[in-house]
C-alpha cells in the first residue's frame, strides 16, 4: 500500500488541499475522510494509517521522518531555501540510500535544476521532468486598459 506525504510551506494551502482531495475521492469533509488528512504544527487531522495521503508543512515533516514510513513524497517549492526545506532535503538523501525504494518528487515553478541534480545525482539514479510552459501568455491588465480590450481576441494562444 501506498502511504504519500506532499509537503508545502503554508499551512491553509495544506488544509485547502487536503480539503480538496478527500471531495474528489469521494469523501464529503474531513471529518469523514480515511484516506486523506493533515498535519500542522497547531492543527492535524490524520488519515487513516494504511494507503492515505497526508499533507504536511516541511518542519512538521521533519519531525514524522523518525517516526513514520511513506512510499512517496512530494516536496513543493523547494526553491523555497529556507532552513525547514535543507533539512528536509538532508534527511531525504540519506534516506534514499537506505530506502531505495522511497519515491521522491521535488517541485517548484523555477527550479535550479543544476543545484538539486548535483545534490541528489552524485550518489542516487533520478530522472529530471521539466514541464513546458503553457501556450497562453499570461498578462497583467488595469482598469485604464479596459477601453483598449473590448475587442481583444481572448482564446488565441501568444
Amino acid at each position: 500500500l501506498s502511504r504519500i506525504a506532499v509537503t508545502n510551506p503554508r499551512c491553509l494551502a495544506i488544509i485547502i488541499c487536503a480539503r480538496r482531495v478527500a471531495k474528489e475521492r469521494g469523501e464529503s469533509n474531513l471529518a469523514n475522510a480515511r484516506s486523506v488528512g493533515y498535519s500542522t504544527k497547531r492543527k492535524q487531522w490524520l488519515p487513516h494509517s494504511l494507503g492515505s495521503i497526508l499533507y504536511v508543512t516541511e518542519g512538521t515533516m521533519i519531525h514524522l521522518l523518525d517516526k513514520s514510513t511513506f512510499s512517496h513524497m512530494l516536496i513543493d517549492r523547494v526553491k523555497e531555501w529556507t532552513l525547514e526545506v535543507d533539512m528536509l532535503l538532508l534527511h531525504l538523501k540519506t534516506m534514499l540510500v537506505a530506502q531505495p525504494s522511497l519515491r521522491v518528487v521535488l517541485m517548484s515553478a523555477t527550479p535550479d535544476i543544476d543545484t538539486f541534480w548535483d545534490y541528489f545525482a552524485s550518489q542516487l539514479w533520478c530522472t529530471v521532468v521539466e514541464l513546458t510552459p503553457s501556450p497562453y501568455r499570461i498578462s497583467d491588465y488595469y482598469i485604464e486598459d479596459l477601453p483598449l480590450l473590448e475587442n481583444a481576441d481572448w482564446a488565441s494562444p501568444s
